[in-house]
């Protein structure tokens, strides 16, 4: 009959995605609950037969015997990580069976004298880098009792779906710090606002851009725009691309790129449901930004990027050569390489390309 964990130990494994030390007070628990030696978590597979472990807890001489392994040890291959099916149990003595020299000496050099005994390994998930798996060592003649096994059998199930979300969760977040941090380095502002009008969310350079605006701006907490056509395109917005420009304090122009936000989800709570997104740059100051802008959005080289914005003035190839101070066929060659990375075969098709993802950022031109 399967066994059913208490209330306990489900908030212990769920905490660990939240713990300032995350994972550890669960793998602590397993070690008390499996009287292990050694309890280890392992995220992912670095190189075949060692995965990189995240999460450890010892009893006895395993801290000892943990650090002898990867001092000495380290190339000994125990298990073969990636034939191991998730949810089931390994014996590393049935996994790799008899004849191995490099274990046989793992063993009787290392974990024998330390009163090591078996040792055993479950994987948690098989989701390509996210894969997760337990790694334990039974004191010496102790191995896994029929109630230790679907005890652990047990809480891999609720283990595997929380460090799945940990994952999910880690993986956005460098999304955000990433993405963040490229819209600082290109200067970009940007503002989240709900159906209602209300900022969900503003980065620095959006809150001083909006600043300077005499055209927009957020009153009660809501971005208003005071231009009559401006407000006709921010509600157009809410289901398809609008582009504007506005004008800021002295010569300043304002670039805006208003989009609607696909799946919006309730990211801040209920009632927080992003239905927009609204992209700001200074124009009047951007006039190498668009190439910067053309090689970060895809992936070009700066040659490449710089040809792009020539091509988007209304140059020829040959006049673009020109003025890039290259042959013609060095430019048919840059050419060929950014068709091949937008995705396009024909001059039009990349000035189209390009202009309807950064035009919003200002006039295309040269540095």
């Amino acid at each position: 009959m399967p066994i059913e964990l208490d209330a306990r130990t489900i908030e212990r494994i769920y905490a660990g995605a939240l713990a300032d030390a995350p994972w550890q007070d669960a793998v602590d628990m397993l070690c008390e609950g499996l009287d292990a030696v050694i309890v280890a978590l392992a995220f992912r597979t670095v190189r075949e037969g060692l995965p990189s472990v995240g999460v450890q807890s010892f009893r006895g001489n395993g801290r000892r015997m943990w650090d002898g392994f990867f001092e000495h040890y380290r190339d000994v291959e125990t298990f073969p990580y990636d034939r191991m099916e998730p949810g089931v149990i390994y014996p590393l003595n049935e996994f790799i069976g008899t004849g191995s020299i490099e274990l046989e000496r793992l063993r009787a050099e290392l974990q024998q004298p330390l009163g090591g005994g078996e040792t055993y390994g479950l994987a948690l998930s098989d989701r390509g880098h996210s894969v997760a798996y337990l790694i334990w060592v039974m004191p010496a003649e102790r191995s896994l009792t029929p109630e230790q096994s679907q005890w652990v059998e047990a809480v891999a199930g609720p283990l595997a779906r929380a460090v799945g979300g940990y994952h999910r969760m880690r993986v956005a977040e460098l999304s955000g710090r990433l993405t963040a941090d490229a819209l600082g380095r290109l200067e970009v502002g940007v503002v989240a606002i709900d159906a209602e009008g209300r900022v969900l969310f503003s980065n620095a350079i959006a809150a001083d851009l909006i600043a300077q605006c005499v055209e927009m701006g957020i009153h009660g907490g809501r971005l208003v725009m005071t231009r009559p056509d401006l407000a006709v395109r921010l509600d157009a917005s809410r289901s398809s691309p609008q582009a504007a420009q506005v004008a800021g304090s002295g010569e300043v122009t304002i670039g805006l790129m208003m989009v609607p936000v696909a799946d919006g989800r309730d990211e801040l709570g209920p009632g927080s449901r992003p239905e927009r997104a609204i992209y700001l740059h200074e124009v009047s100051r951007s006039a190498p930004v668009p190439e910067r802008l053309i090689a970060e959005l895809f992936g070009l080289s700066r040659a490449e990027a710089r040809l792009a914005s020539l091509l988007c003035t209304g140059l020829t190839l040959r006049e673009a050569a020109a003025r890039m101070h290259i042959t013609e066929n060095s430019a048919r060659t840059y050419s060929k390489l950014a068709f091949s990375k937008l995705g396009v075969s024909r001059q039009a098709e990349l000035v189209r390309r390009v202009l309807s993802s950064v035009a919003i950022f200002g006039s295309v031109g040269a540095d």
